[in-house]
């Protein structure tokens, strides 16, 4: 390995491990709301085209460093389908997307409640 490899290894391997308290907060808060899903989209796919351009060029810290980044990546994606499930099961759809907000049973009675005409709430009794 050249002098420029190894420095181009320590860099990425720098880089790449700052990922890590990420992927380990992420598991041990098991909550990944703080992270976008788009940009670990992106950056994923990013990655994956820096391997492909590692591989064609034979370039062994661009592959590694960017496989482990990939896998860090990739990891966080997992953590963050997994986690979103767990602390928001209901989700409102609203034009084709999901809503920021879940929709509890709270939130339900309440929009009912809200729905009853000025009369029917001043006066509930059906008789009056």
């Amino acid at each position: 390995m050249h002098g420029t490899e190894l420095i181009g290894l320590c860099a990425g391997l720098l880089t790449t491990a700052a990922n890590v308290p990420q992927v380990l907060k992420t598991w041990r808060e098991r909550s990944a709301d703080g992270l976008s899903r788009r940009m670990l989209l992106t950056l994923s796919a990013g990655l994956a085209v820096w391997v492909w351009y590692g591989l064609l060029q034979h370039d062994l810290p661009i592959i590694v460093t960017n496989l482990f980044a990939l896998l860090l990546s990739t990891t966080l994606l997992i953590l963050k389908r997994r986690f979103d499930k767990r602390s928001h099961p209901e989700r409102k759809l609203v034009a084709g997307r999901r809503s920021e907000l879940p929709v509890t049973s709270d939130l339900l009675e309440q929009r009912s409640e809200n729905s009853l005409s000025h009369t029917e709430k001043r006066n509930p009794d059906p008789a009056w």
